[in-house]
């Protein structure tokens, strides 16, 4: 017959936090509250947000007078070590930039096309000194096939600031007037370190649905090269000297 004074087995010794009376072993961890604290603010961004017919009206009253002040679309990416940066081109359907200064490696009958289709700069490897000290102003280069390993001297001077000529571009060709025409309209676009987009969509000037057409392309261009969906976390709409508007609903 056993004992009703039996020993109980003793139960796990569960340590106390000294700020709060909640044993630490049931205390979340610091991961678990950083995705907590994230899903939250996402949710409240989100609701916050406000769409594009709404944004418009606020925007154009800080551009009162100034219809060419830039409007600039920021596209926040969501964080993810193991994708690659996007970037690309796409051309814009209601043009924006400036007619830009291009810079074209060429030579023979080649620079003679591109000097008739109007290129700012025509040269061959006598250029890469000058491009290296930073003496020449451009804002497009392009290449012939026959010059690109001339130019790929130079690729870490012209790689981190978006200029460096590849095929994969159509900024490495021999169709010089076709690429140069397509350098003039097109909107070049890349991940900064911060998973950010930045690209300058239209002017205070435009109407709602020319803002509206340019941002569906560049959003359908950046969903088209991103590796996976769902990469886009949220857009903000700003114009110069104005506020950051985030914007939904496109």
């Amino acid at each position: 017959m056993s004992s009703p004074f039996r020993l109980l087995r003793a139960l796990p010794a569960v340590r106390w936090s000294g700020i709060t009376p909640t044993p630490v072993s049931y205390v979340p961890n610091r991961a678990y509250r950083l995705v907590n604290r994230n899903r939250t603010a996402s949710k409240s961004e989100i609701s916050s947000a406000i769409t594009l017919e709404q944004a418009m009206p606020i925007i154009q009253a800080y551009a009162a007078g100034r219809p060419n002040y830039t409007m600039t679309l920021s596209i926040k990416c969501r964080k993810d070590r193991r994708t690659a940066p996007v970037r690309g081109t796409c051309v814009l359907p209601n043009s924006v930039t400036k007619d830009p200064r291009i810079l074209v490696f060429a030579e023979g009958e080649h620079a003679n096309v591109a000097i008739e289709a109007g290129a700012a700069i025509v040269g061959g490897a006598e250029l890469l000194p000058q491009i290296i000290e930073e003496k020449l102003k451009f804002d497009k280069v392009l290449s012939t096939l026959e010059m690109l390993p001339t130019v790929a001297k130079i690729a870490r001077f012209l790689g981190p600031k978006g200029l460096m000529p590849t095929r994969n571009k159509g900024t490495a060709t021999d169709d010089l007037v076709a690429a140069m025409q397509l350098s003039r309209s097109a909107l070049d676009y890349r991940m900064d370190q911060n998973y950010m987009v930045h690209c300058v969509i239209g002017k205070a000037g435009f109407t709602l649905e020319q803002i509206r057409e340019n941002i569906s392309t560049l959003l359908n261009e950046v969903r088209a090269h991103a590796p996976k969906k769902g990469l886009i976390s949220d857009m903000t709409l700003t114009v110069r000297q104005g506020p950051g508007l985030p914007i939904r609903g496109i």
